[in-house]
């Protein structure tokens, strides 16, 4: 055995600028902006040594501190998987290549987004291996990979943000602004440096712009538009959901299934939503510093 040294510490600073302690280093500097967050190569978040299962636990990175700076873990996650299907862990996160049902997700617990109900700026970025071009979805209707809605999808109910394939292709953002169908969208056609690659995804609305933005180590394409209206609808018992998503995608018994099937050919690594107006940060500086500090913790396959 090595020598092992010991630091004793003889006493608790009171230095109000002291660098609180967090479990991701992307959580530097949001202080209690950061509302939900996972990270499925992280064994504390998830525990990827046994199988996928419904209603398995994925803790959130994300904390918030009381007045005292006791820390406050945000509201754990979950797997929800369909009866009678399989999702992997592999490559570092969770395969949906052998779904052919809908829903099959990693979603957050209910109430997190409250905090967004009256600015509703806020920062969601993900993590995915995006389809081949082969693989994307060449259906009629969207094919989500994230959404805060429920079966019905956004125009029959409330929705923070989907984020969906569809089949020109290209891949879009869509913010509902009324508690129904009324959207701000935004879209990237250019997905060359995208299929089949390790990607991250960021959307994000400020007071002033809206940003989408792709990265992955070919390249990046960021689109801007205005920030446009707030969404009028309730918000706060929304959950935020990953991967093959019910609303929308109808695998089986909709109009595109094969297309929506095929693309599912995905694999999530990492998801994370943040309160702008909390933290104060600005969103390309996040997803730079999420970039950087991710891809050096994690060799994503």
């Amino acid at each position: 055995m090595g020598n092992i040294a010991l630091i004793t510490v003889p006493g608790v600073s009171s230095a109000a600028n002291l660098q609180k302690l967090t479990r991701d280093p992307v959580l530097k500097g949001a202080g209690n902006g950061a509302l939900f967050g996972f990270d499925l190569s992280f064994d504390w978040s998830y525990d990827a040594e046994t199988a996928p299962a419904n209603a398995k636990t994925v803790r959130s990175i994300a904390s918030a501190w009381d007045a005292t700076d006791a820390e406050i873990l945000t509201e754990a996650g979950e797997v929800q998987i369909r009866a009678g299907q399989t999702l992997t862990n592999a490559g570092g996160g969770l395969d949906f290549s052998a779904v052919t049902r809908d829903a099959n997700v990693v979603r957050g617990p209910a109430g997190v987004l409250a905090p967004l109900q009256a600015a509703q700026e806020f920062c969601v970025i993900s993590w995915f291996k995006m389809p081949s071009l082969a693989d994307w979805n060449s259906g009629s209707t969207i094919a989500p990979i994230f959404t805060t809605s429920d079966a019905n999808g956004y125009p029959a109910g409330p929705d923070l943000l989907t984020i969906c394939q569809e089949d020109d292709p290209l891949i879009s953002a869509r913010r509902q602004t009324n508690g129904a169908g009324t959207i701000e969208k935004l879209e990237i056609a250019d997905l060359s440096n995208f299929y089949g690659q390790v990607t991250q995804v960021m959307y994000a609305r400020t007071a002033s712009q809206s940003y989408f933005r792709l990265k992955s180590a070919l390249g990046e394409v960021t689109v801007t538009g205005a920030a446009g209206a707030l969404n009028t609808g309730d918000l706060t018992g929304l959950r935020p959901q990953w991967g093959v998503v019910e609303a929308f995608n109808n695998l089986l018994d909709g109009s595109s299934f094969a297309e929506h099937q095929d693309a599912s050919n995905y694999r999530l690594y990492r998801g994370y939503i943040e309160n702008l107006a909390v933290s104060g940060r600005a969103p390309i500086a996040l997803a730079d510093e999420s970039w950087a500090k991710v891809s050096a913790m994690h060799d994503y396959s």
